[in-house]
């Protein structure tokens, strides 16, 4: 039995105090490496210029490499008429970009510790379900599935098969476990998959918390996450949210 298996949010879950930072890129030139920050304490920053805009990328681990969701006209077209996202690997500095997925619309992925296998996630096989809105809870697009392959693409494998809305992926250091967010009738809790055999087990069980982005600590055994209330939900904005741990 995983020791996943039977683990679950309850009242005595931990509070961490912390910062998660995930780097957001958007289209526009190259800024100066070098260029003065406003506050000494600031490193320099760069925008890195791959043209379409990005979201929630990170970090391959040759530290060269970023995977994240990029506007590609080839995607399932937005609520509102935009450019979908589909899912690119490109390097730092912009020279070499590629898309992983050509069809539906994707959301988040995450590199394996190997760096030559990736997990993402795509509405590539329920594109006869509604879009929905990626970034609204009560319209997550259903039909969000989770698939690992090759970094290139390649060698595709399709890791959940429900439709339900599955996302917020990552993978633990050791590339044994895949952990995401699940949304089934509405209700968002965090899941553990076996990233060989796709055996999966729920972690958290709550009806009041919408749990998700969780990450693997270092030790293979504890997970970070975040989540908030349904009641604060688009009552009070923003919308106030708690870190938790689980084992």
């Amino acid at each position: 039995m995983s020791k996943y298996q039977s683990a679950m949010l309850n009242n005595g879950a931990v509070l961490v105090p912390g910062l998660l930072s995930v780097l957001l890129l958007s289209s526009g030139s190259l800024l100066a490496a070098d260029a003065p920050a406003a506050d000494p304490r600031e490193l320099p920053y760069y925008m890195v210029p791959i043209g379409p805009d990005a979201a929630e990328a990170y970090w391959a681990p040759d530290s060269r490499h970023l995977i994240a969701q990029t506007r590609d006209p080839r995607a399932i077209k937005t609520l509102t008429g935009g450019d979908g996202a589909l899912t690119y690997v490109f390097s730092d500095d912009g020279k070499d970009i590629w898309a992983v997925n050509d069809r539906g619309q994707d959301a988040c992925s995450f590199f394996f510790p190997d760096g030559k296998r990736i997990v993402w996630t795509s509405t590539r096989d329920n594109m006869d379900m509604p879009v929905g809105n990626w970034s609204d809870s009560d319209n997550y697009p259903q039909g969000g599935e989770l698939y690992v392959s090759d970094w290139r693409g390649k060698n595709i494998r399709r890791m959940t098969n429900n439709k339900y809305y599955e996302a917020e992926v990552s993978v633990s250091p050791d590339g044994k476990w895949l952990t995401f967010g699940r949304q089934i009738d509405g209700n968002m809790d965090i899941w553990v998959m076996n990233a060989d055999t796709g055996e999966e087990f729920q972690v958290t069980r709550t009806d009041e918390w919408q749990e998700g982005a969780p990450f693997f600590m270092p030790d293979n055994e504890h997970i970070i996450f975040r989540a908030w209330k349904r009641s604060d939900y688009k009552k009070i904005k923003p919308t106030p949210m708690t870190i938790f741990t689980i084992r």
